[in-house]
């Protein structure tokens, strides 16, 4: 969902949020044994029903004389029931960035072609 949108400053901001549906013991075990292995990111996984999730995507887009420049960064975040924050840290695997952009391709492809 866009949750805030700039065409002057050509700033996006988006967020995908989720929560857990009901409490886990074993995955709230999982997420800790693979905490090493996907350097912490399995730890942002909600185990228990008042754990929220959102990954926020930030885009800066920027008019350059070569074409333009697309800057993309993304945040993710678990939130108690209550709104407090218990952990933000920026996404740094590679792959999340591909999965991305390779949707954002497709996804500009079918515009273009009036799919």
């Amino acid at each position: 969902m866009v949750r805030e949108a700039n065409a002057e400053l050509g700033l996006v901001t988006a967020v995908m949020e989720w929560q857990s549906r009901k409490p886990s013991g074993g995955l709230r075990v999982l997420k800790w044994v693979a905490a090493i292995p996907t350097y912490g990111a399995s730890l942002l996984v909600p185990t228990g029903r008042h754990e929220f999730s959102a990954v926020e995507a930030n885009v800066n887009v920027t008019q350059e004389a070569a074409g333009t420049r697309v800057r993309i960064s993304l945040v993710a975040k678990v939130t108690e029931k209550d709104g407090s924050v218990r952990s933000v840290k920026p996404v740094e695997d590679a792959l999340a960035y591909q999965a991305l952009l390779a949707r954002l391709d497709k996804a500009v492809y079918l515009q273009k072609e009036g799919l």
